[in-house]
């Protein structure tokens, strides 16, 4: 139930008419189920204590409690789910390091589902390592991600690729809080989405010419040069973010300065 009311949410935030748009959206509904299923408890089992274990979609339909109805359960632990963003391209073999439900052989990677599955592990490595912020309460963690998913939604283009999905989520993320950032940076980057990650074309439906990159955005704190006038008390540093996030962050400017020119 919680999978399909958030395909109401996605297509509401954003248009999702291309294929790989639609295998974020399955990956979308996905995460929101896992927002449901990842409890604050889990620490407390062996091998849960940083929130890295297997995490079962719709394990009751099938019944089926370690795969659930997906190719592997979702996990951070890379022993237990060690799919990469290569995994969204027709034809690239599944690695052989973790027990596989179904396509081993990578035919059907394109497929909306599969590819919903490595967009919405990405989303769990970022969640995790706010869950895994001491700073921060369970339910501040989990309300956090929240919102970085729908501001996220709401600054991704429509037929989007999974670069620009990304950048929606760590933009939501910087405007916020730089650590929470930081983590959601490493959980794309560990997932193969780093700052140098190309996604495939938008209109390609077999999700030919994935590059990987396990490279972090890397936020340089630089002090702030005075202007004209008094020298400001105690200057606060400012962050700046490198890679493709830029323009992204710039692009709300633009618009503003364009539509200033027009009006004179």
């Amino acid at each position: 139930i919680a999978h399909e009311f958030f395909h109401y949410v996605s297509n509401r935030l954003t248009g999702l008419g291309n294929n790989q748009g639609g295998g974020m959206g399955e990956g979308w509904s996905d995460f929101n189920s896992l927002l449901l299923s990842v409890r604050e408890e889990d620490k407390l089992i062996k091998g849960g204590e940083q929130y890295q274990g297997a995490y079962p979609v719709g394990a009751y339909v099938i019944p089926d409690f370690y795969f659930g109805i997906r190719r592997l359960p979702y996990s951070t632990d890379f022993a237990i789910n060690p799919l990469t963003f290569k995994h969204i391209e027709n034809g690239v073999e599944l690695p052989t390091t973790a027990p596989v439900a179904s396509g081993q052989n990578g035919v059907g990677n394109a497929l909306v589902h599969r590819t919903g599955e490595i967009w919405s592990n990405m989303l769990l490595n970022c969640y995790a390592g706010l869950l895994n912020d001491p700073r921060h309460s369970w339910a501040e963690a989990r309300s956090r991600m929240q919102g970085y998913v729908i501001a996220g939604l709401k600054m991704t283009p429509s037929s989007p690729t999974i670069t620009e999905a990304r950048d929606g989520v760590l933009a939501a993320a910087m405007a916020s809080d730089a650590t929470d950032f930081k983590h959601c940076s490493h959980g794309f980057a560990v997932r193969g989405a780093g700052v140098d990650a190309v996604s495939p074309d938008r209109s390609d439906s077999t999700h030919a010419g994935v590059v990987e990159s396990f490279k972090e955005f890397v936020v340089q704190d630089t002090p702030v040069v005075p202007g004209p006038g008094p020298t400001p008390v105690d200057p606060q540093p400012t962050g700046r973010v490198g890679g493709a996030l830029n323009l992204l962050l710039l692009l709300p400017l633009l618009g503003v300065g364009l539509a200033r020119r027009r009006r004179h």
